[in-house]
């Protein structure tokens, strides 16, 4: 084997390029020859690097000549016996060449990050890809800080976030959140999964979107704009309707609605948007049913215009941060 071949079937294994008997032939001479003590030129980041990737692959290749040599009947090494001897000879020349590629060969590990928005606040977050995030309160997000030569784009949520997913058809946008995986090219929706809540739901606003169930792929759904996928953690069962898309994202723009929901449902929403704890007196007042809309109120009003409505109900501050709720539900 000349410098220049020997040369490119280095190059080639780097580049993925070299034939299955090339691999299998380089794999196994790093692993029969201690091929550790001629290598002093390189890096220990270097070797290793070399190392690990030739060495990852020689089981699965190895399985796959063994294969082919049972039904072939015939050995497929035999040609490399003298290509041995000459990689001896010509083995400074070919790390001088791994030295010397311009093309250096690095394991980047993506930075991951987490961003937490408080009780009572909303936070904006922009990916590296350009993809617009705004998560709501009590809630947490879990990102790398590059989705670099990724597969695909993935991150986590707990909570609820709005998302305006940046276009690439060759690299899907994942978000895991609980019990379920949702997965877009580019499109903008609405993930809503409080781990407290048994309900998680996801809401199309453009594009399309596919939802499935962490336990059985077999039961996604793909769902278009006005349409929303519910799934409930109780019977783990998965469904979907159509829906009113503003009333499931009026909450980016500050705006609370509120369509025949229980008073306790309310008040764990208004914990997380105000940053406080809501007591109630007794166990009734959390199946009254309340119906309304708030735009960018203050808790204040919010709390006059329940009581307001609730003839026989009244709230009291305990302290800065608590609410108390007494009475009943008479309207």
């Amino acid at each position: 084997m000349s410098e220049k071949e020997l040369k490119k079937l280095l190059g080639g294994y780097l580049n993925d390029t070299c034939s299955d008997q090339e691999k299998v032939f380089l794999d196994t001479f790093f692993d029969s020859y201690g091929i550790e003590s001629d290598l002093g030129g390189l890096s220990d980041f270097d070797y290793d690097l070399l190392k690990k990737e030739m060495m990852g692959n020689i089981k699965k290749k190895v399985r796959g000549i063994e294969g082919r040599q049972k039904k072939s009947g015939y050995s497929l090494w035999r040609p490399w016996y003298g290509i041995v001897a000459s990689f001896l000879v010509l083995l400074g020349i070919s790390v001088g060449f791994l030295l010397q590629t311009p093309e250096k060969i690095e394991v980047k590990q993506p930075l991951l990050l987490t961003q937490t928005s408080l009780s009572g606040q909303k936070t904006d977050i922009v990916l590296s890809d350009g993809t617009k995030i705004r998560l709501n309160s009590g809630s947490t997000l879990v990102f790398p800080d590059s989705f670099g030569n990724m597969a695909s784009r993935e991150v986590t949520l707990i909570g609820e976030a709005f998302f305006d997913v940046t276009p690439n058809p060759s690299k899907p946008f994942i978000i895991n959140s609980g019990e379920l995986v949702t997965k877009v090219l580019g499109t903008s929706f609405n993930i809503s999964a409080y781990p407290e809540n048994n309900l998680s739901m996801v809401t199309v606003a453009t594009g399309e979107v596919e939802v499935t169930p962490k336990f059985d792929a077999a039961d996604g759904v793909i769902i278009t704009p006005n349409e929303q996928a519910v799934f409930n953690k109780d019977n783990e069962n998965m469904q979907t309707r159509k829906v009113a898309m503003d009333r499931y994202l009026n909450w980016k723009n500050g705006i609370i609605q509120f369509e025949d929901e229980t008073l306790g449902r309310v008040a764990e929403v208004l914990e997380r948007w105000y940053g406080v704890h809501i007591a109630m007196e007794n166990k009734a007042l959390a199946e009254c049913h309340i119906t309304a809309t708030y735009d960018n109120a203050r808790l204040s009003v919010i709390l006059k215009s329940i009581v307001y409505a609730k003839k026989n109900m009244e709230y009291t501050y305990l302290s800065e941060k608590e609410v108390l709720l007494k009475g009943s539900c008479g309207d």
